[in-house]
């Protein structure tokens, strides 16, 4: 194959950033109803509430699946030239800055942060791009930032096809327990990844990548199977934090790494620890670690959230 020409593509492309576009519907009951049943979320405030869950923000702004539209993320990562297709979402680090409800109309802003070739186990010419999105209410008040690192690769076969590449194998997945002994846990949950949730994250997310849905088209990608994608994984551990903070509590950040992925065929454990309470003005702040493990891989999704507690004689 021809030379990637990195550097041309970073002129082209790093810093290149969307226009304002609105969602095309506001945040509404039935599509909360439906993110949260995929991860048996059955918390009063999103469903009995007003609230929007904090990681549904995006999916909010957008302009959804169908039919398809312009100045979404997708779009935008798929225009950077890159010598292969196939895309992997590989974490998020989210920011809230208020609560939002029912009833609201958002938008987005998405901005290409940075352009990198790094090697993994599927591709040793794998593009590693890093969006920043700004999600805006009303009069573009900014209500939640958002990083987003996705990875482009080629199929197997056609890097098998290309020798000119060395071979390079990933570090292997983190294992064992991330946050310190003696801390305070969280309730933790399980969830069996069977045929039937992986039905419930497709149209809990309304992301039809086949990857996630399409064994064949997985496997083509070096995938050992399909696999649940992002916007599950941050549900769960959504659904983990917002149900430890109460009702009184507000997610302020989460940001997870996605080291592994979680397979059909799993079952998948979502635990977290408080690593530090701390006084943030009127309220404590507790900083948290949160990870989804399974039996293949162990800890396959590392990540840590903040919450903002009252603060309590």
């Amino acid at each position: 194959m021809a030379a990637y020409d990195l550097e041309a593509v970073r002129r082209r492309w790093e810093g290149h950033a969307t226009p304002l576009a609105w969602g095309r519907y506001p945040v509404e009951r039935d599509p909360i109803r439906r993110y949260c049943h995929m991860v048996d979320d059955a918390n009063p405030r999103y469903l009995d509430g007003d609230e929007c869950p904090p990681v549904m923000v995006d999916y909010f702004a957008s302009a959804g699946a169908w039919p398809p539209a312009e100045q979404d993320l997708l779009s935008l990562v798929r225009a950077i030239p890159t010598p292969g297709d196939r895309l992997v979402n590989l974490g998020h680090e989210f920011e809230w800055l208020r609560t939002v409800r029912v009833g609201e109309r958002l938008g987005a802003r998405h901005r290409v942060a940075s352009i990198e070739v790094r090697p993994t186990r599927l591709d040793p010419l794998s593009v590693w791009i890093r969006t920043e999105t700004s999600i805006v209410a009303g009069a573009e008040e900014v209500v939640a930032r958002r990083l987003n690192q996705i990875m482009v690769h080629r199929t197997a076969e056609e890097v098998a096809t290309d020798r000119s590449q060395p071979e390079r194998r990933a570090p292997e997945a983190l294992r064992g327990d991330p946050a310190p002994s003696g801390a305070e846990t969280l309730s933790g949950f399980t969830l069996a990844l069977t045929p039937t949730r992986m039905v419930l994250q497709v149209s809990g997310t309304q992301d039809f990548y086949p990857i996630h849905h399409d064994r064949d088209f997985a496997r083509a990608g070096g995938h050992a199977d399909i696999f649940v994608n992002t916007g599950f994984i941050r549900a769960a551990l959504c659904r983990l934090v917002t149900d430890w903070m109460g009702a009184d509590g507000f997610l302020a950040r989460l940001g997870f790494t996605m080291r592994r992925p979680h397979l059909l065929g799993d079952t998948i454990t979502v635990r977290g620890r408080v690593r530090h309470r701390r006084l943030d003005g009127a309220h404590t702040a507790a900083d948290l670690d949160v990870w989804i493990e399974n039996p293949r891989a162990g800890v396959a999704t590392p990540g840590t959230a903040t919450v903002r507690l009252p603060r309590r004689a």
